[in-house]
Parts: structure tokens; C-alpha cells; sequence
């Protein structure tokens, strides 16, 4: 079942490469069910997982959907541990874009909180990336997090 729920992850995200958006969807959605039962819940592949669902769920605007699993990565991950920091950063990233897209005032200042935090994690973990939050998408984040694999 561990098996399982890496392969999920890993063909979700080549599927979504290669623009094969539904599959990856399908895929990502498998892989959150399965990679908590296989390696717990606060293990590195189920939030990876999490953050992989909460992005197409943002793609397909299904905002609440991203809000909630991207809620789940930020307390699922302990931004002191080198190797959870990435992913934090990324699931602050992503829950900040969420709130902007969902509107309101309250919102919109929480969401600078987070994107500024995700943005100081970054600049820690590569400090000589001097581009702007606004300018960064789903890639640039998923680079930052798969570093750490390679």
C-alpha cells in the first residue's frame, strides 16, 4: 500500500506535465485517501499529497475544497524542521492565494500574512531568488518542495 500511494503522487504529478489534467486530478484525489492509511498522516508524501489536491482544487476553482486541504498541510507541517520547510512554504503560499480568490476584507489580510510568510521561507531556502510572490506559480513552488528529493 506504501507503493501504492507513492506511485499515486509521483504519475499525478508527471500527468500534470503532461497537461492531463483530469487524470492528475483523479490521481491526486487517490493518492490523498491512500498515502495517509499508508504512511500516516504527517508523513511527507501524504502532505505532499494534500498540497497536490488542494492545487487542482484551486485550478478547478473549488475554493473551499483548496482552502481545507491547504489548512491541512500548514498544520500537518512543523516549520522548524529543515525538511518540512519547503512544504510549508508551499502550503502558505497556496492558502494565501485561496483566500485572495475567496474575497473579503478579513481575507484579504490574512492572506498577505501567509504569502509573506511563504515568501521569508523561500528566501531562506534560496536566498538569491529575488523574484516577487505575484510572480511565482505552482511550479516555482513545486521546484522549491521536490528539491529536497533529489
Amino acid at each position: 500500500m506504501i507503493r501504492t500511494g507513492l506511485i499515486l503522487t509521483c504519475v499525478g504529478r508527471v500527468r500534470r506535465l503532461q497537461k492531463r489534467t483530469d487524470d492528475a486530478y483523479s490521481l491526486a484525489q487517490r493518492a490523498a485517501s491512500v498515502c495517509p492509511v499508508a504512511t500516516g498522516e504527517r508523513s511527507v508524501w501524504s502532505i505532499q499529497a494534500y498540497y497536490r489536491l488542494a492545487c487542482d482544487e484551486f485550478d478547478r476553482e473549488k475554493y473551499l475544497e483548496a482552502h481545507s486541504l491547504s489548512d491541512k498541510v500548514i498544520s500537518l507541517t512543523d516549520e522548524t524542521v529543515s525538511s518540512f520547510r519547503a512544504i510549508a512554504a508551499s502550503g502558505n503560499w497556496k492558502l494565501g492565494r485561496t483566500l485572495f480568490r475567496e474575497g473579503g476584507s478579513d481575507n484579504e489580510d490574512e492572506a498577505q500574512i501567509l504569502l509573506d510568510r511563504a515568501m521569508d521561507i523561500r528566501h531562506e531556502l534560496i536566498p538569491d531568488d529575488d523574484r516577487k510572490e505575484e510572480d511565482l506559480n505552482d511550479a516555482n513552488w513545486d521546484e522549491l518542495v521536490f528539491y529536497l528529493f533529489r
